[in-house]
């Protein structure tokens, strides 16, 4: 399982752990997705919050984007699904703030 770890057809590979800029075109399409995923209670939300969680990395959302990532690993679907509302609320703040 460790070998499917590498990055899908749907991230960009200019999205790396050390490259810190921001994608909003590709956190957008996550939570998108991420959206749809939970609706249907799939376990590829899990993958897809991992792809998130680096995403956003360097947007001090840590915590938030923990709090999802647990109610996924816990399977409490409902519940994931409020955090990532609270996360997107919060992504949107920064988003727009950040310069482009």
């Amino acid at each position: 399982a460790a070998a499917s770890l590498t990055p899908s057809a749907t991230v960009p590979q200019s999205v790396t752990q050390s490259d810190k800029s921001v994608d909003p075109a590709l956190i957008n399409q996550l939570i998108f997705e991420l959206y749809g995923l939970l609706a249907k209670n799939s376990l590829t939300t899990r993958k897809r919050c991992a792809q998130l969680q680096e995403a956003v990395s360097g947007l001090e959302v840590t915590e938030l984007v923990a709090n999802l990532v647990t109610h996924v690993n816990e399977l409490n679907f409902n519940a994931a699904e409020q955090s990532l509302q609270i996360l997107e609320k919060n992504l949107s703040a920064k988003l727009d703030s950040t310069p482009t």
